[in-house]
């Protein structure tokens, strides 16, 4: 398993200087709201692709108090499966022209791009802004599986950045009228390429979920029934993986008129839906009551850990925002049980350390 042992903030939200070593598996963070708790939480998260759990701007991460000085900046010492001393650091930095983007060091080595994060270490989190995923949009569902598939796929993230730019390309071309044929094909056929990989790649880690809930028991939690629609998806589950690209190609073509009219893409991986449906009751989760789609959001969580270790033996780092103030006592104890046999390092947050009583002998306790 991958083990955080120390973490340093600077300039971070609302710390200037923090600094955390542990040698546990459960760190249970506690301290009144606005503490800078979830500020913790969101740092390490940094440690892995993307922009972080919030997905904010790298400059609203900024301490902007009196007396903060440089850029933020979030380092680590992490032991591998090996005992191995790895040390992350990321930060903010700017390129010529100005604009923001995020500088990753591993070993004391610059890195070009954020994949290679996931040669050392993957992360999972529920944070309360996922809650509402289920009653949000189509948007918001996606956006999440996209999360997911991130930690599953070195390749997901630079798939998903082409196929998007490729797609406004050819609706760029496509209103202007000014791209011949032979242009518009050849940026067709990149967002084919490039789509069809990121929807298999969504149908695999989606049975790689379902899987990780059917072998494994995760008590006392509602088991969920995941499935992704959309024409890719739909065109996979039925198709050769050529025979689905040839399919994806002609619609491209095919909807050229409609698409410029439209000013959008009405066809693609971009328009796809995670589904989730409660193991029991047999119900959509988004007709679920709020109770129940936190825990099946839950399920979700923690079948992301069993999956990946299933998949690659190797265990991630799990995070948990407020949580375990939304469970009651029996369900605490089943949640920490789960952590401790599936032998994770996991770090907790909330603001009532009684809440915690049942991990006390086996956490550090972070006061804020």
């Amino acid at each position: 398993m991958v083990k955080i042992n120390k973490i340093s903030l600077s300039n971070f939200r609302n710390h200037q200087k923090r600094s955390l070593e542990t040698d546990k598996n459960i760190i249970s963070i506690i301290g009144p709201n606005g503490s800078g708790k979830t500020n913790i939480l969101e740092a390490i998260s940094l440690f892995s692709p993307g922009r972080g759990f919030r997905g904010a701007k790298l400059s609203e991460m900024q301490n902007f108090s009196n007396g903060s000085f440089g850029q933020w900046g979030v380092n680590s010492v992490m032991q591998d499966d090996e005992g191995e001393e790895i040390i992350i650091g990321t930060g903010i930095d700017f390129d010529r022209s100005g604009k923001e983007k995020r500088r990753v060091k591993i070993n004391q080595n610059q890195i070009n791009g954020q994949s290679g994060l996931l040669d050392y270490v993957s992360i999972f989190y529920l944070v309360p802004s996922n809650d509402q995923i289920f009653a949000s949009g189509s948007t918001s569902r996606r956006d999440y599986l996209d999360r997911i598939c991130t930690q599953f796929f070195k390749d997901y993230s630079s798939n998903l950045g082409a196929y998007n730019n490729m797609k406004s390309q050819r609706r760029n071309i496509l209103l202007s009228g000014l791209g011949d044929d032979t242009w518009l094909s050849s940026v067709e056929n990149t967002m084919v390429e490039k789509g069809v990989a990121i929807a298999y790649s969504r149908l695999e880690v989606i049975e790689k979920l379902n899987h990780a809930m059917d072998a494994a028991e995760i008590s006392g939690f509602p088991k969920a029934i995941l499935s992704v629609s959309g024409d890719v998806e739909n065109w996979l589950g039925e198709l050769p993986a050529t025979k689905a690209e040839e399919k994806f190609r002609e619609a491209l073509r095919q909807t050229r008129n409609e698409d410029r009219e439209s000013h959008r893409t009405n066809i693609g991986p971009h328009r796809s839906d995670l589904r989730a449906l409660h193991g029991v009751k047999n119900l959509p989760a988004e007709i679920c009551s709020q109770g129940e789609q936190k825990a099946i959001l839950l399920s979700i969580t923690l079948a992301c850990v069993l999956a990946k270790k299933m998949s690659t033996k190797s265990t991630p780092v799990l995070l948990l925002d407020e949580v375990t103030a939304h469970l009651d006592e029996s369900k605490r104890k089943l949640l920490f049980d789960f952590i401790m046999d599936a032998n994770c390092q996991t770090w907790m947050t909330g603001t009532e350390e009684h809440d915690f009583e049942k991990v006390s002998g086996v956490s550090d306790f972070v006061r804020l």
